[in-house]
């Protein structure tokens, strides 16, 4: 038997830093490498959900995204946009932990994205 690398994890690892109490809108594109980098198809899902919490053992999110609260995330192509407003975002600053997940595609859920969500703290708050 020859030994071999299997990488079953496919999130995307994308850290993200947004200005406590901001509103704030980013887009991610996101690409397959066990496809050559070919773009992924995202419309085999029927909803996106995000979750950034304290850390990865935490059942209570900080900030919850949702695709069906359209428009904190719209899928368009291969790529999501994420809509934070300034409330979501009026959270205690540090670093958290998110994700992406894609519903309703084959292999339901599938973890799309990953990564650190950073809060830095805004000093000339209104």
């Amino acid at each position: 038997m020859a030994d071999t690398d299997y990488n079953a994890i496919l999130a995307a690892l994308v850290n993200v830093v947004i200005k406590r109490g901001d509103a704030v809108e980013f887009t991610i594109p996101l690409y397959d490498p066990n496809s050559n980098n070919d773009p992924v198809d995202l419309s085999v899902y029927s909803r996106f959900v995000a979750h950034v919490k304290i850390d990865s053992l935490r059942d209570t999110s900080v900030i919850s995204l949702d695709s069906d609260s359209a428009p904190e995330i719209v899928q368009s192509g291969h790529e999501l946009t994420f809509a934070v407003t300034k409330t979501k975002s009026d959270v205690k600053y540090g670093i958290y932990v998110w994700d992406v997940e894609g519903i309703g595609g084959p292999q339901d859920p599938t973890t799309l994205i990953e990564g650190s969500f950073e809060v830095s703290q805004d000093t000339a708050r209104i």
